[in-house]
């Protein structure tokens, strides 16, 4: 099935409005517990939550990504039952990863936080499974009522826990196991999803490990790079340390909606055809997204105290660090980069080559961004940080220019068949 784009700019439209929810809820439930929480309280918040990410990219890798790649050649009954299967293996792996969440979660000196952890962990990862489905048919619009109820109902509830004071780090992870539960069920609803299909687990979960090969090192390349920051900065130079650095993502982290947006725009974009029109196509999508977030990046960096105040508090302990702000800036810019050519390479399905884009990052993280960070402090992890993102923009670009002859050499309408490099 050939997925036509005569409809680009509408689901260009209905992929930014549905990021928007989940990264403006994202980012109110992370500003309503940075400011609820003493900020050595909040850093261990911030690495447990980090450390749920970098276990998410797992589930990313092995599962949905193979969802988001496949579901674009299948009608909407074929793509249900694949769904369910993909659910039947999230299952199963999210009994796994919870085991290393408990685990991360010890080391915080924390224990009493496990169940909540894992409640969340397992919880997100089915809603995130079924709003990849609707992704891989451009059905943004569809997933957003779900969308809404996960991650607006997230923040929704989180103000009304800091209001009354029973704010915590366990009641924070229990709002997230509640409203992703609750989506997850709405959209399972909306799909009309039915049992698995006896005999189809097995043959999806060869398939799935056989992008895993390269697909889980990339994506948790991609996460230890960024997400190992705060962990290096909490066990060096405490708590504080670690939610200084996660203060100052989120004060930029605008640009998630659009960019997230856009990137699964671009990979679905590039999944769904052959020859070079996909690729102009997604270009497009890009150039939009970063017309978007340009002027508010350029007002972050004018006004560093300002936004710090505007979003943490007149009396803010945060805002002593606005002059590292621009860092986290230049940071966050060549990040946006990475996403979109990341999109690209991974809606090509070269698994292969996003992984040797993410294990530059890695690599320079482990050489040079976490030393600086381990040993400088706040400061030289921000400049660390920079550098390692830029580093995979610059190893990504080389991947593309490398793979553009062939790919724009195919002629356009044929089936997709991946293979596995």
């Amino acid at each position: 099935m050939n997925i036509s784009i005569d409809t680009a700019a509408g689901r260009r439209l209905w992929a930014w409005v549905d990021q928007c929810v989940v990264s403006l809820g994202n980012f109110l439930s992370y500003l309503l517990i940075a400011r609820a929480l003493a900020p050595a309280e909040f850093g261990i918040y911030a690495v447990i939550f980090a450390a749920v990410l970098v276990l998410n990219t797992f589930h990313a890798a092995l599962v949905t990504f193979l969802l988001s790649i496949r579901g674009p050649a299948l009608d909407d009954e074929r793509l249900g039952a694949l769904t369910s299967t993909a659910l039947l293996a999230t299952t199963a792996l999210s009994a796994i990863l919870s085991c290393v969440a408990a685990i991360a979660v010890w080391t915080t000196g924390r224990p009493m936080l496990i169940p909540f952890v894992v409640a969340a962990l397992a919880c997100w990862q089915l809603q995130e499974t079924t709003r990849t489905a609707f992704f891989s048919h451009f059905r943004q619009r569809d997933a957003l009522p779900g969308d809404v109820i996960s991650y607006l109902g997230q923040a929704a509830l989180l103000l009304g826990l800091s209001r009354t004071g029973h704010l915590t780090p366990a009641s924070a992870f229990l709002v997230i196991a509640a409203t992703s539960a609750l989506a997850f069920g709405l959209q399972a609803w909306q799909l009309k999803l039915r049992a698995p299909v006896a005999g189809t687990l097995g043959p999806f979960v060869r398939e799935a490990a056989s992008f895993g090969v390269w697909g889980v090192p990339a994506r948790v390349g991609t996460f230890f790079s960024i997400q190992a920051f705060p962990w290096v900065l909490f066990y060096t130079h405490g708590p504080t340390a670690a939610a200084v650095f996660q203060v100052l993502a989120s004060s930029v982290a605008f640009s998630n909606p659009v960019m997230i947006g856009t990137g699964n725009l671009v990979t679905a974009t590039v999944a769904a055809d052959r020859g070079a029109q996909r690729f102009t196509h997604a270009l497009r999508h890009a150039c939009h997204g970063w017309a978007l977030i340009l002027p508010f990046f350029v007002l972050v960096v004018l006004y560093p105290a300002v936004t710090l105040r505007f979003l943490y508090g007149p009396q803010t302990y945060y805002a002593q660090y606005a002059g590292l702000l621009w860092v986290m800036v230049a940071a966050y810019a060549c990040e946006a980069v990475a996403m979109q050519v990341g999109a690209v390479i991974g809606g090509l399905g070269n698994t292969r080559g996003l992984f040797m884009m993410q294990s530059t990052g890695l690599i320079i993280a482990l050489l040079l961004g976490l030393p600086l960070a381990a040993f400088g402090g706040l400061g030289a992890a921000l400049a660390g940080f920079v550098v390692v993102q830029l580093g995979r923009v610059i190893y990504g670009v080389r991947i593309l220019a490398k793979l553009w002859p062939r790919e724009t050499a195919q002629p356009e309408g044929l089936p997709l068949v991946e293979s596995v490099p």
